[in-house]
């Protein structure tokens, strides 16, 4: 979805073992500055402490991406 969107891009080397490196398009980057105010903003309703129990409970997705 964020590749469609052309947030991010997706660079794949074929080496054993593949080798995959994600990165944000000139596009992506342009949403830095709204994820840093969204995490502004989180860490004012719930708190830094709270935040970083979350990620910790959080399982990981695509760990081998």
């Amino acid at each position: 979805m964020l590749e469609a969107a052309e947030i991010i891009y997706r660079q794949y080397e074929p080496t054993v073992p593949p080798q995959v490196t994600y990165g944000l398009t000139k596009r992506g980057q342009e949403l830095i500055d709204v994820l840093h105010q969204l995490n502004a903003l989180a860490e004012r309703w719930y708190g830094s402490e709270q935040l970083s129990e979350c990620e910790a409970k959080k399982p990981m997705e695509n760990a081998s991406a």
